[in-house]
C-alpha cells in the first residue's frame, strides 16, 4: 500500500491568479457599491496613514535623518476614488 504524503497548510494549491484577480473585483465592487447606497464612509477610510519616501540623494556615506524623507499621505477613500472610475466601465 502506497503512503500519500502529507497536505500541510502552506503546501495547498493556491487559486489560479485570475479567479483570484476576480474575487478581489467582486469583494472590492460590493464594498463599494454598498458605500455609495448607503452614503455612509466607515471611519476606516477616514484614517490617514503616513508613509515616509526617501527623497533622492546623492550620497548615501551619511546616515539619513527625519529631514531625508517626504510623507506622503494615504487613505481607504483615496485608494476607493482612485479605483472607482476602473468599476464604472
Amino acid at each position: 500500500m502506497e503512503s500519500r504524503p502529507s497536505m500541510k497548510a502552506y503546501d495547498t494549491p493556491a487559486l489560479p491568479q485570475a479567479l483570484a484577480q476576480f474575487l478581489l473585483s467582486f469583494i472590492l465592487f460590493r464594498l463599494f457599491d454598498l458605500i455609495l447606497s448607503s452614503r455612509y464612509i466607515p471611519l476606516g477610510f477616514k484614517r490617514t496613514y503616513i508613509v515616509p519616501i526617501p527623497k533622492p540623494k546623492d550620497t548615501h556615506a551619511e546616515p539619513m535623518t527625519c529631514n531625508d524623507f517626504r510623507g506622503i499621505p494615504i487613505t481607504l477613500f483615496s485608494v476607493f476614488l482612485c479605483v472607482l472610475p476602473v468599476f464604472g466601465e
